[in-house]
C-alpha cells in the first residue's frame, strides 16, 4: 500500500510561476504504521474490533452476538453488526471506488450499494475481508483503514483529521483526541468536530471508546480520568487544510484551482483512458502550470466583493468576473462572489454540493459548465449585443435593413452545437416597444432588435 505523491498546481504572479496549491486526490495524507499515534490505533481496535489481532478478517463471535439475522430487518447500524476493521476497510474501499466514478448518478448509485443495510452486502464484505486478511498483514490492514476512513467535513484519513480538528499531526494525539476522532467513523455527519452542535454526540461515543481502552489496559486510570473529564472545546482547534484547492494561494483563486484540476484529469498526457488518467492523478507527482494571473485575479476578487457582496440577503445574488486572453484563449482570471466550500452535501456524494453550505458559500463554480462543477449558467443579457450584431453582419446583412418584428414562436434552436426542439415565444423584454423603430432611436438595444422583436417592424441601427 504505497502513499500517493502530491500534485503541485502553479499560477503566475509578477510574470513568474508561483505556487498555487498542493493537491492530493482528496483531503487525505497517508501515513505509515509507525507514524500513527498508539492512542489512535488502540482507539480503533478497542472501539471497533477488540479481537482484531486474532481473527482472520471476520469475527464470528461478534457476528453471532450482533445477530446476523437482524440485517434483513434493518437492525444493524452503519458500523455495527459485528463488522471488523477488515470488513470496514472493505466497505471504505468500495465507497472510495464509488466516489471515483465519472458521473454523479453513477457515484450515488455505487455509494448507496456500498453502504446499504442488507444480508447480501454483509456476506460480500465477509468474503472480501477474509481474502484481504490472507493477502495483507494486520499492520497493513489497520494502517489502510486509518488512512482511508471518512471523518466528516470532507476529511479522509487520520492525518487530515488530526490536522483539521486539532491542528496537529496524527503522531501526537492524546487518548481523548484519538478516541474523539474514532468516535466519528460510525456517524461522520453527526459526530464530527466541525461544529459544537456535534460535540455531545461525539463525547457519548468517545467515552465508550475510552472505557474500552481502559478495560484493555491501553491507558491507565489517570489517563482515563483526564480524558473523560476533558471537553472537545478544550482540545478542538479547527484548522483550514494546508493542501487542496480550498487552501489555494491568492484572493478567490480556489474556484479556478478546482476547475484546473478537473481539466487536467482529461488530458491525454495522464493516460489513454479516463480510468488510467484518474489512477495517474491519484498516484500523483505532477506539476501543473496554469494560466491564472494572481495579480489580476486578486484585483477582480476585491472588485466583485465590493459590488456584489456574498452577504446580500434580500435576494439570491451570484456574480462572476472572468478574463480570457483574446489571441490565445488563456483564462487569466476566474472569481465569484461566493466563498469556495466543497461540502459535498455533508459527505453524501452525488447530491447537491450546496446542501450544507451557508448562504455566503457554495460548491458550484458559476463560471464553468456543469461537467466541471458548474451550475445552469446566467442570463446573457446585453453581453450578447455585440455577438448578435457580428453574426448579423457575417451573414451578409447591413446596418440599414428592416427586421420583421412580428411576435411569433420559435421551435428549433441550437444549444452547445446540438439541436434543441422547444417552443419559445420571442418578445421584447420591455413591453412598451410595440411599434416601428427607425434610426433616430439609437437607444434601442441590438439584442432586442434581433433576438426578441415585439413590434410590427424594427429597424437595425
Amino acid at each position: 500500500m504505497t502513499s500517493p505523491q502530491r500534485n503541485e498546481v502553479l499560477a503566475y504572479q509578477g510574470g513568474k510561476p508561483v505556487h498555487l496549491a498542493t493537491v492530493y486526490d482528496q483531503n487525505r495524507q497517508e501515513l505509515k504504521f509507525d507514524q500513527i499515534s498508539d492512542n489512535l490505533k488502540n482507539a480503533a481496535i478497542d472501539g471497533e474490533d477488540k479481537r482484531f489481532w486474532d481473527h482472520g478478517g471476520v469475527d464470528m463471535t461478534s457476528l453471532v452476538r450482533a445477530g446476523v439475522g437482524t440485517v434483513a430487518g434493518g437492525g444493524l447500524g452503519d458500523s455495527g453488526g459485528g463488522s471488523t476493521l477488515t470488513m470496514q476497510l472493505v466497505r471504505n474501499i468500495k465507497m472510495q471506488q464509488a466516489l471515483e466514478l465519472p458521473t454523479p448518478e453513477e457515484r450515488l448509485k455505487a455509494y448507496n450499494e456500498a453502504t446499504k443495510v442488507s444480508v447480501s452486502r454483509k456476506l460480500e464484505e465477509m468474503k472480501l475481508a477474509i481474502g484481504l486478511a490472507k493477502k495483507y498483514s494486520k499492520k497493513d490492514i489497520l494502517t489502510g483503514y486509518l488512512n482511508i476512513a471518512f471523518f466528516g467535513d470532507q476529511t479522509y484519513g487520520v492525518q487530515a483529521a488530526a490536522q483539521h480538528y486539532f491542528g496537529k499531526n496524527a503522531t501526537d494525539l492524546t487518548p481523548a483526541e484519538g478516541a474523539s476522532i474514532l468516535a466519528i467513523v460510525q456517524s461522520p455527519n453527526t459526530r464530527n468536530l466541525s461544529d459544537p452542535k456535534f460535540y455531545d454526540a461525539n463525547v457519548a461515543r468517545r467515552d465508550v471508546i475510552l472505557k474500552s481502552m481502559y478495560a484493555q489496559k491501553h491507558i491507565d486510570e489517570k489517563q482515563f480520568d483526564e480524558a473523560i473529564k476533558s471537553k472537545p472545546a478544550d482540545y478542538v482547534h479547527l484548522t483550514d487544510p494546508t493542501q487542496g484547492c480550498k487552501a489555494a494561494a491568492g484572493n478567490g483563486a480556489q474556484f479556478f484551482c478546482d476547475y484546473a484540476v478537473q481539466v487536467v484529469k482529461e488530458m491525454s498526457q495522464l493516460g489513454a483512458t479516463q480510468k488510467q488518467r484518474d489512477a495517474a492523478w491519484r498516484n500523483g507527482g505532477y506539476t501543473i502550470q496554469t494560466t491564472l494571473n494572481l495579480d489580476l485575479n486578486n484585483a477582480q476578487k476585491d472588485l466583485i466583493n465590493a459590488y456584489a457582496p456574498n452577504t446580500e440577503s434580500r435576494f439570491a445574488l451570484g456574480g462572476v468576473l472572468n478574463s480570457v486572453e483574446a489571441d490565445t484563449g488563456r483564462v487569466l482570471t476566474m472569481v465569484q462572489n461566493k466563498n469556495y466550500n466543497q461540502l459535498a452535501a455533508c459527505g453524501t456524494e452525488g447530491a447537491d454540493p450546496n446542501a450544507c453550505a451557508p448562504a455566503t458559500d457554495t460548491g458550484i463554480n458559476f463560471s464553468v459548465d456543469q461537467k466541471y462543477g458548474g451550475g445552469e449558467g446566467f442570463q446573457t443579457g446585453s453581453t450578447f449585443k455585440p455577438f448578435t450584431l457580428l453574426n448579423w453582419l457575417q451573414n451578409g446583412h447591413g446596418l440599414q435593413e428592416i427586421v420583421n418584428g412580428t411576435p411569433r414562436t420559435f421551435s428549433s434552436f441550437t444549444q452547445c452545437d446540438a439541436p434543441l426542439n422547444v417552443n419559445y415565444p420571442v418578445r421584447n423584454d420591455a413591453p412598451r416597444r410595440r411599434r416601428q423603430h427607425d434610426r433616430r432611436e439609437r437607444h434601442l438595444p441590438v439584442d432586442q432588435q434581433l433576438l426578441r422583436p415585439d413590434g410590427p417592424e424594427t429597424r437595425l441601427l
